[in-house]
């Protein structure tokens, strides 16, 4: 990836962080729109709580680099549930869900070589050691 493709993905990711901890906030404060959007859900209007949660170990994961593949892909699941409530359940504007979607989206299509890297860590494969135990090779 080029050094300035690197660095608009970053400030992507930095701006997300912060769009995420926003909405968390608004969540937890019980700011009166996101309520509404909330109680359109009827019994489940409790998922407030653990969505803000969500988001708030989202926007960490983006910017903490052995996470942010992990959380771009947990964060674009969740937008995509967002843009479904307020397609058909709570109504209102969808397009701010959608942008959401899609800048986390190009988040995950950005960083996704990193995806299985804690998978591989530690594993210097047959150039270094042994991929089994992850150690040297014993001859």
């Amino acid at each position: 990836m080029s050094r300035p493709a690197a660095v608009a993905l970053w400030v992507l990711q930095v701006v997300l962080a912060l769009v995420f901890v926003g909405s968390a906030v608004g969540k937890l404060t019980g700011d009166p729109a996101i309520v509404a959007v909330f109680d359109a859900l009827g019994p489940l209007a409790w998922l407030r709580y653990p969505v803000a949660v969500a988001e708030i170990v989202g926007a960490v994961g983006l910017l903490v680099p052995a996470t942010t593949a992990l959380a771009a892909a947990a964060l674009t699941l969740l937008m995509l549930g967002a843009v479904s409530v307020h397609l058909f359940v709570a109504g209102g504007s969808v397009v701010p869900a959608l942008v959401v979607l899609v800048l986390c989206a190009v988040t995950l299509v950005g960083r996704r070589k990193d995806l299985l890297r804690p998978v591989t860590a530690g594993r210097t494969g047959p150039a270094g050691g042994d991929a089994q135990s992850g150690g040297p090779l014993r001859r």
